[in-house]
């Protein structure tokens, strides 16, 4: 039954993901089919952001019907032409699959990570209140500016298919570390146009941060205090456990900190902001790309000028990277 109901919630989520980029690209062909990865998903969490700031909305359920319906029905629509789609599509769905998998394996939120931090803000925004609302962490303070578009896209996902917070938390974390990935491969495939390429990329991402984790996984090895997941962190650019060492590299200002791809948190499970940041800024840097080539709309400004802005209000760290990329 848990399986059929991760299918369930898989199937609709691809569902709502991919019609997005359907739409995106019924109505403008000429733009790069990536970008509707990210534009149609941004907009949605930004328009109900912005409703929210006078309006409550703590259900969303009651429109799922409406949602799906309309999905299904752009899906049907004559006169569209999935040239430039079925590959980014099939790339998401195998992505996701493979993200959601390990967290049905292991669904546990860790207490000994920013884990239960994570869950908190989440669940901020499901408490029928106002943006901001009120800190759960720490009432009566509100909670409204640092680390929160992310976790407020997450509280729609989760209000939206009417899940417990968790569930919401484990499904929003496998989304946004696909379609971070997603990013990589449509910034991979718009500099060369090669497709194996795309899947290179993806693949380093996955695999980039450590040889280890995977197997720390799979055959079960405890790893029972932060002490040890974050010894792991530092010792995962060792060749003899990570194949993929030759990718990172160690900050030569800060000699203690291992800079690692940020889909280390794959294996080491925190929904921290910095992922949301990371999927806004090689979304900036696909749109970069985009953007002097020919015959294409204005969206590629408009991310440029958008997601560095987004990015303070996801994880700040970011901006700074976020505006280089689209300076």
């Amino acid at each position: 039954m848990l399986i059929l109901r991760a299918a369930f919630l898989e199937l609709l989520i691809c569902v709502h993901v991919i019609g997005g980029a359907v739409l995106f690209r019924r109505l403008f062909p000429r733009e790069s089919p990536w970008l509707g990865f990210v534009v149609p998903i941004v907009a949605v969490v930004s328009v109900f952001n912005f409703i929210e700031h006078y309006v409550a909305l703590p259900n969303l359920g009651w429109l799922l019907p409406f949602t799906l319906g309309g999905v299904i029905w752009n899906f049907a629509r004559p006169g569209y032409t999935w040239d430039g789609l079925r590959f980014p599509t099939v790339l998401f769905v195998a992505t996701f699959t493979f993200m959601l998998f390990l967290r049905c394996v292991s669904p546990s939120i860790p207490n000994y990570t920013e884990g239960g931090v994570d869950l908190t803000r989440v669940l901020n925004y499901c408490m029928g209140e106002r943006v901001p609302p009120t800190d759960c962490w720490m009432p009566p303070y509100d909670y409204g500016n640092y680390y929160t578009f992310q976790h407020y896209g997450a509280s729609v996902l989760k209000r939206l298919l009417s899940v417990d917070v968790g569930t919401g938390l484990n499904l929003s974390y496998a989304l946004l570390l696909a379609l971070l990935c997603q990013m990589g491969a449509g910034t991979a495939f718009s500099i060369t146009g090669k497709r194996w390429v795309s899947c290179l990329i993806v693949l380093i991402l996955l695999a980039g941060s450590t040889g280890s984790a995977p197997f720390l996984i799979w055959f079960k090895y405890p790893i029972p205090s932060y002490g040890m997941s974050t010894d792991l962190d530092t010792s995962w650019d060792h060749p003899e456990l990570n194949p993929f060492a030759w990718i990172l590299a160690t900050d030569q200002f800060h000699p203690g900190l291992t800079l690692v791809a940020p889909t280390y948190e794959l294996y080491c499970p925190e929904f921290h902001a910095n992922l949301g940041a990371t999927y806004l800024t090689m979304a900036a840097l696909l749109a970069s790309f985009e953007l002097y080539k020919e015959g294409r709309y204005n969206w590629p400004w408009i991310c440029l000028l958008t997601l560095p802005l987004l990015a303070v209000i996801t994880s700040a760290w970011y901006f700074p990277i976020a505006l280089i990329f689209c300076a």
